[in-house]
Parts: C-alpha cells; structure tokens; sequence
C-alpha cells in the first residue's frame, strides 16, 4: 500500500512539473505583446506629462553651470556684508518703482544640507530694509529670488527637483578680494514673481536694468 501510495505521488508530481514545463515553453504571446504595448504607452505619457509640468512650472527657466563662489563648500555659518544697486520694480501697469541700495546692511547665511545632495549647504543672501525683505539663494544649479513686501512674500523659485535650472532673465558673477568676496547680479530681462511656488503669477515684475551687489565678508560673524 504505502509502495502504490508513493508511485501514484511521485506520478502526479511528474505529470504537474511536465505541465509546467509545457505552460513555460509556449508563453501567451498576444498578452506578452498588449502588455508590452501598455508600458510602452504609459511610459509615453509619464514622459509628455513630465514635460508639460516643467513647462507650466519653470516658464523661466534655462540651463546652467553652477556658481563658482568661494564659499561653495562652506557647510554653514553666517557672514556680515552690504548691499549696493538698484532695483526697479513694477506691479501690474503701475509705474515703475526705483528702489537704490547704497553700502546697507546685509548678510550671507549659509544653511547646511544634512543629506548633501546637491552640495553641502544652501547661500541665502539676505536685506531687510522696514517692512521689505530680499533673499536670493543657489543651491546645485538652481537659483531663488524672493522679495517679501509686508506680510506677502514673492518669488522666482527654481530650487526644486534637479536643481539644475536658472532664473532667465538674471545674470550673475563674482569677485574675490582679500577679505571680502563680491556677488553681482544684472537683471537683463524682466522676470515675473509667483505669489507662491509654481502657483499662480503676481502683478510683480523685477525690470531689465536692476542690479544688485552682495559685498560679503570672508570671515564669519
């Protein structure tokens, strides 16, 4: 009995392994291929959908470089500074306003990344004059101009994602001296400013012309 028991399993075993066996050589060909068809598909949507959003999102945006300042590999600490320019901005179709900076207050304050994904830290470059605030910051390739009037805060913010897009419109360079490092940004084309980040477009507009100059300190406060 247990010597049939064992050739009826073992017979059963070998009949299930053939069937798979035979189920594995002769796959279902036309749902290997709509499967095929599908990803492919959705893919081509994942792609399209990826390159609207950058469109509708970044309107402003272009590749670029990186910023070759000295303090690109400082981890965190704060830096005394001024600021010197102009800025003229414009809401709406209001006339332009003419705001000047000559050798104020200013400060460079760096932010560590504790993951480092991009690099060690975040530049925030910051100016407060009553109730305006101005905060421009790079970060990987990408770069944020915030302009903060009162209690309602603007910006061109392109940090995000890859980080490797640029404000278009604003150009920048910098200079080293034995104590001090200079930043200069130029407006050559204007630039709209978002009432939140990749929201909705506000009335402002940072006009051709604007210049502004970040003379910052090389040693820390």
């Amino acid at each position: 009995m247990k010597s049939m028991f064992c050739h009826l399993f073992l017979s059963r075993y070998s009949d299930a392994q053939n069937r798979t066996v035979n189920t594995m050589d002769k796959p279902n060909c036309s749902i290997l291929t709509k499967t095929l068809l599908v990803c492919i598909l959705l893919f081509a949507v994942f792609l399209q959908t990826s390159a609207q959003r950058i469109s509708i999102d970044n309107p402003r945006g272009r590749d670029w470089t990186g910023f070759r300042s000295i303090f690109k590999n400082t981890v965190k600490g704060d830096f005394s500074g001024t600021l010197s320019g102009v800025m003229y901005l414009q809401k709406g179709d209001s006339a332009v306003t003419v705001i000047n900076f000559c050798n104020e207050k200013s400060l460079l304050h760096i932010e560590p990344d504790p993951y480092e994904i991009y690099e060690v830290s975040r530049k925030h470059y910051l100016f407060k004059r009553g109730g305006m605030h101005i905060r421009y910051t790079t970060y990987g390739w990408a770069n944020c101009f915030e302009l903060k009037i009162d209690n309602d805060t603007f910006s061109c913010d392109l940090i995000e994602g890859g980080c490797d897009l640029v404000i278009d419109g604003l150009e920048w360079s910098y200079a080293t001296e034995d104590y001090s490092e200079r930043l200069y940004l130029s407006v050559y084309k204007d630039f709209g400013l978002w009432r939140k980040k990749g929201q909705s477009l506000s009335d402002y507009q940072v006009k051709a012309g604007s210049v502004f100059c970040f003379k910052i300190s090389r040693k820390p406060k």
